[in-house]
């Protein structure tokens, strides 16, 4: 089997080789390779010490970013390619981090040590490709499985739990049996995990749940995915209890149904009143709290006071709903909504559903013939208000209530118009 290096990863491989060592590109950059993607990046291992990497690249840009595992970075053409040292690793007493490396000469030894078969083949041009533990055939058969016992590799680091559901979902695959089962027993291990790094996973994995067709999965396919999901939810509610254990199924159906927005999986995932706490604590970005919990609570609003909605048949909702969204968008606010009411047996869901599909209609021909629904589109604002002699809260109210009228279309949004209902003193008395 050939791979297609890059020149410049060729050109590192060459001189590793020339100054009498074994290098190899390794990883994930192998796998993706034999799968058909494009690696984002290439990494290298070798024989020979990271002091050997340094002196053989002498003439280039070096980092030592890890060198005390043996990694060396080398810079080439402004890319960053990590060179790493073949190592055995001691003991794991934090389920993250080795207390010890070893360097070996060994390249069979390196691979043992890494987490699933896919990610422990290696590749260069002379000896071909490297597979000592079966990643092509894992990869044929399309299973995750782990290097050696499982017990002993999600031990060494318990984030490898989700990076399995992650590499499965991405990719497709099923978790080998003896595998899997071994996540359920550690999951408890993914407490000593920073939350950053688990973060970091479920955001991958909730990103690539949007890059599937999933309404167009056979079942195989939809339970395959849904069991994953369930096991993501399982682990968090293992390490902490701001996961509630409910519905799960659930979620993942309107997910596969709704979504192919990733901010609108996260609302799903975590639809509760504590969703702003749990996207806290999973060390969200303020942006995307504010996004996920907009989508939450004006979702939950839109089914919960439908009343107040959907009997008013002018284009007033729609332009009321695009003045409330300021950190998401309709589309995943009302497919929210839709998530909620789709019950088919529900007369009232029914008509609420029926009612969504309407309003997302009207809000697209808002946008679309450039309605007023937000005060940055008013003809006039605060300045012109001052000089009427108007202060404070005052302006604030005013602005709004001139917004409101021009929402319903009760007034022509013109600077001339709206300062003379101001004058006149006819805010209050509704037009």
């Amino acid at each position: 089997m050939d791979i297609k290096l890059p020149m410049s990863v060729q050109f590192i491989l060459n001189q590793l080789n020339d100054n009498g060592y074994e290098a190899y590109v390794v990883g994930g950059c192998v796998r993706d390779s034999i799968m058909g993607f494009a690696p984002h990046d290439w990494d290298v291992c070798t024989s020979a010490l990271p002091e050997q990497v340094i002196d053989v690249f002498k003439d280039y840009k070096v980092i030592p970013t890890g060198i005390q595992h043996g990694t060396v970075s080398v810079v080439l053409e402004d890319t960053v390619y990590e060179i790493t040292t073949y190592r055995v690793d001691g003991e794991y007493k934090d389920n993250r981090h080795p207390d010890s490396v070893e360097f070996v000469s060994n390249l069979k030894e390196d691979l043992a040590r890494r987490d699933f078969t896919i990610n422990a083949m290696a590749y260069n041009d002379k000896d071909g490709l490297i597979d000592y533990f079966g990643g092509i055939d894992d990869i044929k058969h399309k299973f995750i499985r782990c290097v050696g016992l499982p017990k002993k590799r999600f031990s060494e680091d318990a984030l490898r739990i989700m990076r399995a559901l992650r590499f499965a979902m991405v990719f497709g695959f099923n978790i080998e049996g003896r595998t899997s089962f071994t996540m359920d027993i550690l999951a408890d291990n993914l407490n000593q995990i920073s939350i950053e790094r688990i973060n970091a996973e479920i955001t991958k994995m909730l990103s690539c749940l949007c890059d599937k067709p999933l309404q167009d999965f056979d079942n195989e396919e939809y339970y395959k995915y849904r069991a994953l999901y369930l096991k993501m939810l399982k682990y968090l509610h293992i390490i902490s209890h701001k996961i509630d254990e409910v519905d799960y199924d659930e979620k993942f159906r309107r997910i596969a149904e709704y979504s192919d927005n990733f901010l609108l999986n996260l609302a799903i995932t975590f639809d509760s009143p504590r969703i702003e706490e749990t996207l806290t604590w999973l060390r969200y970005s303020n942006n995307v709290i504010a996004g996920a919990k907009e989508i939450y609570t004006l979702g939950h609003y839109l089914v919960n006071e439908a009343g107040e909605w959907q009997w008013d048949y002018s284009i007033y909702p729609a332009r009321k709903l695009l003045a409330k969204i300021e950190h998401s968008d309709y589309h995943d606010v009302i497919n929210f909504a839709k998530s909620l009411c789709d019950d088919t047996n529900n007369a009232q869901q029914i008509r609420i559903f029926l009612s969504l599909g309407e309003l997302q209609n009207d809000v697209a021909r808002c946008i679309e013939n450039c309605d007023v629904y937000s005060l940055k589109y008013l003809a006039i604002n605060g300045n012109d208000l001052i000089e009427l002699g108007y202060k404070g809260k005052q302006i604030g109210e005013i602005l709004n209530k001139l917004l409101d009228l021009v929402m319903r279309d009760k007034v022509k949004n013109t600077r001339a118009e709206l300062l003379q209902i101001v004058k006149d003193g006819k805010l209050n008395a509704g037009i």
